[in-house]
């Protein structure tokens, strides 16, 4: 088995990615004007860990074509306040859309002039439903890496209907590290999402006098691969809006975290 980074592994992660409705209020914190979008937090942790997470984003994501096979999606950071509110329900992610929804409603009332959302410059991503050769070049990997065609997740559906992003910046961008405050990470990142799979091509380096040093990712182009743990459904028990979890990969769940299973045993 492979160690981490210098051993050409990767660590044990996880993601949540979580709907949000894009309620009124919060549609005033974009310039988004008559356009249809999309609102998702995402959340990712290590070990199974939920409470252990090292990145918090939301994703806000709109069409740019009218066949609808084109996305933009741009990426943020939320206001101090409501990543700590988020975090204190690290376990709990089917109120993180309540949670946002009250920020927005109460800074609305109160007409502050205060974002709530810091976006990140030079991050933006294009989704497609066609895959580049050379950026996604992971996709034709296989053990004696010379395939000529995609390797597929085993586990998606049976169409392997897929979404592919890449960044804009065809380099990547260069960016604070918010774990590292005072020094700099140049980030790349290639993306390819199917019905139940994820896998995210990271890759980090850490900006120095003398060049750059590899921080995180894989040094063989191998990507960071997710498999769909469980599904957010409507609560309609709720009187309000509110999410439910439905697992789907019972031999997964244990990545959920304890605290799922109490809250589902009550």
């Amino acid at each position: 088995q492979k160690t981490p980074r210098e051993g050409g592994g990767h660590e044990h992660i996880h993601c949540t990615l979580v709907p949000i409705t894009p309620s009124p209020s919060l549609l005033t914190e974009f310039d988004v004007g008559e356009k249809e979008v999309v609102m998702r937090i995402a959340a990712f942790y290590f070990d199974g860990t939920p409470s252990k997470i090292f990145r918090l984003r939301f994703y806000l994501l709109y069409t740019v074509t009218e066949q609808r096979n084109e996305v933009d999606m741009e990426l943020y950071t939320l206001d101090h306040a409501i990543e700590k509110a988020i975090r204190e329900k690290s376990t709990s992610p089917e109120v993180w859309n309540d949670i946002l929804q009250t920020f927005s409603s109460q800074q609305q009332q109160q007409k502050t002039e205060h974002k709530m959302f810091q976006k990140f410059q030079g991050c933006d991503v294009a989704w497609s439903t066609s895959h580049s050769t050379t950026r996604h070049s992971y996709l034709y990997h296989t053990s004696n890496y010379n395939s000529t065609t995609p390797t597929l997740p085993s586990s998606s559906s049976k169409d392997n209907t897929a979404y592919h992003a890449v960044m804009k910046a065809v380099n990547g961008t260069i960016l604070e590290s918010q774990m590292m405050p005072g020094s700099y990470v140049h980030i790349q990142d290639e993306i390819s999402f199917w019905e139940n799979d994820f896998w995210l091509n990271d890759r980090g380096y850490v900006v120095g006098k003398y060049g750059e040093e590899f921080v995180y990712g894989n040094r063989e182009g191998v990507p960071y691969k997710m498999t769909r743990v469980a599904l957010f459904e409507m609560n309609e028990e709720k009187e309000k809006e509110c999410w439910k979890r439905r697992v789907v990969r019972e031999d997964l769940a244990w990545t959920l975290g304890d605290a799922f299973f109490s809250s589902n045993a009550e």
